[in-house]
């Protein structure tokens, strides 16, 4: 099963959806109880991202094995290492 496509959007209070109007798809909601209400709305932005972010690594690693860019090994290690533990079917 691949996980709900991108992009995701603010849906309302703490809130991650895919989709609009009757399409629409609730992904997840950010609770504030134990971390407060400023990490809260911190962790809705990252996670409304999260589909952005992993297309664009992925450009990132398939520039960098065409030669276009190079990192550190020990960067380019670390980022092959957590794209390994993204879904295939993820991001946008």
């Amino acid at each position: 099963m691949n996980p709900t496509p991108g992009p995701w959007h603010r849906a309302g209070h703490r809130t991650i959806a895919a989709g609009t109007g009757p399409n629409a798809v609730t992904i997840c909601e950010i609770f504030s109880g134990g971390v407060g209400i400023e990490q809260a709305d911190q962790n809705e932005a990252l996670i409304e991202l999260a589909p952005e972010m992993l297309t664009i690594l992925r450009q990132i690693t398939a520039e960098i094995d065409k030669g276009a860019v190079s990192l550190p090994y020990p960067t380019w290690g670390k980022l092959i290492e957590v794209l390994s533990k993204a879904p295939r079917g993820a991001g946008s």
